[in-house]
């Protein structure tokens, strides 16, 4: 990996821990200790990448994959994103040393959309906190407008090839689905409001039968031993409200 001599400062990427708190020689040797250590891990993923990559091109087709299958039990995924991570990290090596080891291994990954890769290298370099976290959430996002864009896309495509008529049917399908859910919609809130109503008027009939008994002795005994789901009925059956 090419030499840099750019520092925390220089790329503005914020300590997570407050070195302040310290004095002034011990946050010294911290910082440089949590560098040193970073730069070790980013290291052994490039390291074994670099290395994977050399035996690869020295290999007669097809040879690779039963090679690191037998050596480590791994896939051809696996090896391909330590590989990943070895080029991605030498094209980067401004800024690789200042990001957590599983974002580098995130970033470089075939699979991570480029729009994710420039978003976190601008962040880096804008100084904003970039954690193993916040990398993992940029680059689902990415990956999900990914998908959103191209499941459009394939939605316009097939549309194109509808005849008018198709395309008219379609159209009455999907106005009569939008019906059926707006109608869905529209009885549930009835029955929200209804279901809301009875509740408040049952709350307003117990207000009104607590004041006839309320303090009655015989009549807090019963309530403290018995079916309360026979006891409404029978208070709603007798005052006719039971049909």
């Amino acid at each position: 990996m090419p030499e840099h001599n750019l520092t925390v400062a220089a790329v503005g990427m914020p300590a997570a821990f407050d070195y302040s708190t310290l004095d002034e020689s011990v946050a010294r040797v911290a910082r440089a200790t949590a560098e040193r250590i970073r730069a070790n891990m980013i290291g052994a993923y490039v390291e074994i990448g670099r290395s994977l990559l050399d035996v690869k091109a020295q290999m007669v087709h097809g040879t690779f994959g039963a090679w690191i299958a037998a050596e480590f039990g791994w896939s051809d995924r696996t090896a391909q994103n330590y590989m990943s991570a070895a080029e991605w990290a030498e094209a980067n090596s401004e800024i690789v040393s200042y990001l957590p080891p599983t974002a580098v291994y995130a970033l470089s990954s075939p699979s991570t959309p480029e729009p994710a890769r420039a978003k976190v290298i601008e962040a880096v370099r804008s100084g904003e906190a970039v954690t193993a976290k916040s990398v993992k959430e940029i680059v689902s996002t990415a990956k999900l407008q990914e998908r959103e864009e191209a499941k459009r896309v394939r939605e316009e495509e097939r549309k194109a090839k509808l005849s008018p008529e198709q395309a008219k049917k379609e159209a009455r399908s999907k106005a009569n689905r939008e019906k059926r859910r707006l109608q869905q919609i529209e009885e549930a809130r009835r029955w929200r409001e209804e279901q809301d109503r009875q509740t408040a008027n049952a709350e307003k009939l117990a207000t009104l039968i607590l004041a006839v008994v309320a303090g009655d002795a015989e009549a807090t005994a019963l309530a403290a031993d018995c079916d309360r789901h026979s006891l409404g009925f029978r208070i709603v059956s007798g005052l006719g409200g039971v049909r």
